[in-house]
């Protein structure tokens, strides 16, 4: 099966790493993805952090919700390889700019949140960035904020691809349970590029979220999809590009 489909490495390579960390944004180049995702939430004083979770109890076993702390009170939370948690979104722009485009999972909704991703972005880096929404509602203000960045729309309707183009958007992602040819096929006839994160949300084993097998790989690939969310790009890469 030839590669052409971008390989995007969920929380960097989080198979590898520790998730939406420095490492894993550099595992994640060094394994070939064609660009890396990153979760983003804001602290209560208003800074984009890259978090997935609402708060540090899965990830660092610490109470606290982002959302209820100071910029200095995540910072001085600290993993055991010596980096934040929890880190601002502008360092790991900063780390990775001009290396990989970026894929910004944008956790929240509201124009709040996607004022201080704006703030966040390095000088000239914008159009290396792909902003995930998650509701229709935000794709003009992320353009108006972003125009050179592409939208995608992390949508909870899977059949919602003309409405997202539509509304200015450029990529629909799809559960890979929900990933069908029909739904590839509308997304393709609506103008958009159509990505799936594998696994199923709040899935666990074989179905955690970017996680992924050989033969669940070639299915989703063989739908034409263009791009995929996987927590281990490399192994990705490897079967796509058998044959």
């Amino acid at each position: 099966m030839r590669r052409r489909i971008q390989v995007v490495a969920h929380r960097g390579a989080s198979a590898v790493a520790r998730e939406n960390s420095p490492a894993a944004a550099e595992a994640a180049i060094a394994a070939g993805a064609d660009a890396i995702e990153m979760d983003a939430r804001l602290s209560a004083d208003g800074v984009a952090h890259v978090a997935h979770d609402p708060d540090l109890g899965r990830i660092a076993g610490i109470a606290g919700e982002i959302a209820r702390l100071t910029s200095a009170e995540i910072a001085a939370h600290l993993a055991p390889d010596g980096g934040a948690w929890v880190p601002p979104l502008s360092d790991l722009l900063a780390a990775v700019a001009g290396r990989r485009p970026v894929v910004i999972d944008v956790k929240l909704q509201g124009r709040s949140v996607l004022e201080a991703i704006a703030a966040a972005v390095p000088p000239g880096m914008a159009a290396e960035l792909v902003i995930g929404v998650r509701a229709l509602d935000d794709v003009a203000a992320a353009r108006a904020l972003l125009p050179q960045a592409a939208i995608l729309g992390f949508l909870p309707d899977p059949d919602a691809a003309a409405a997202l183009a539509a509304a200015g958007g450029r990529i629909i992602r799809l559960w890979e349970p929900d990933a069908t040819d029909a739904r590839v096929a509308a997304g393709h006839a609506a103008g958009l590029q159509v990505w799936v994160t594998a696994g199923r949300s709040k899935g666990t084993g074989d179905e955690l979220v970017g996680a992924i097998t050989a033969d669940r790989l070639r299915r989703v690939a063989a739908l034409g999809i263009d791009g995929i969310l996987v927590n281990d790009p490399a192994a990705a890469i490897a079967v796509l590009q058998e044959g």
